[in-house]
């Protein structure tokens, strides 16, 4: 949590003084990297949206899956990149989707996704639970996901 905190309040301070994105995070990553004595590493999940053209911007690094609902359509922006500070050169993923009027962005934290380690496909129910979702306000379906969570985990328990 503390590299976590770290690494975007150095980030915000960066852009906030004029560096692009990309090599805020190319200097970060190598300030990570020379910590090396120590595990330290950080995922960074970032989407920034142009309220004008209503493009997003998804830049993934180590970050779990992105939900992107459209009507009852999920799209899975899945990166396979390594947090940062494990490599000398960071491999930034980068998404580009023009949002449409209703579309919902859904962005959550590793820890939901590492509830099922055997699963080959980890986030097939999140998607499936969005896709059930029949509401549009954000508390509900965070609640949604997160009993959902709930479940698979009490489920899980029982078979060890």
């Amino acid at each position: 949590r503390q590299e976590s905190t770290a690494t975007i309040d150095l980030l915000e301070e960066f852009i906030d003084s004029g560096f692009n994105k990309d090599l805020a995070v190319k200097i970060i990553n190598s300030v990570l990297v020379l910590k090396s004595y120590e595990d330290s590493f950080s995922t960074l999940d970032i989407c920034t949206i142009d309220m004008y053209t209503g493009k997003a911007e998804f830049t993934k690094i180590g970050a779990s899956s992105t939900f992107l609902l459209r009507k009852n359509e999920v799209q899975i922006l899945k990166s396979n990149s390594l947090p940062m500070g494990i490599l000398k050169d960071v491999d930034i993923e980068t998404f580009v989707k023009k949002l449409k009027e209703d579309d919902i962005i859904v962005m959550i934290t590793d820890g939901l996704l590492e509830l099922d380690d055997n699963s080959i496909e980890k986030e097939r129910w999140i998607k499936d639970r969005l896709e059930e979702i029949d509401t549009k306000n954000p508390n509900e379906i965070a609640n949604s996901i997160l009993n959902e969570a709930k479940k698979l985990r009490k489920m899980l328990s029982r078979m060890i």
